[in-house]
């Protein structure tokens, strides 16, 4: 699991309105072991692909048993160009449409 906070671009202009300080977030996400906490915008775009991505090799890792693999070293890549095409897809490596 990962934990998303959303609106960080609201939270960055206008501070006074964050419910949970986001090292709390941090630590929450550690005790309960999961993989990060992590603050997106789906407005100014921050953080969005990064985090799919980021939960796409955690996966992968997890259902392939490749824990010690650097992400650099992922034998899979995504395309947001498939998705944009309306395939439907976003694996670039697979035959599935």
């Amino acid at each position: 699991m990962l934990l998303i906070g959303t609106k960080k671009d609201t939270v960055t202009s206008q501070p006074r309105l964050r419910e949970v300080p986001f090292n709390h977030a941090k630590r929450y996400a550690a005790t309960k072991n999961m993989l990060d906490a992590i603050e997106t915008s789906a407005k100014d775009n921050t953080n969005i692909e990064g985090t799919f991505m980021r939960m796409a090799r955690a996966l992968w890792r997890k259902n392939e048993g490749l824990s010690s693999v650097a992400d650099t070293e992922m034998s899979f890549r995504l395309s947001t160009q498939t998705m944009e095409k309306g395939k439907g897809h976003a694996c670039s490596s697979c035959s599935v449409l």
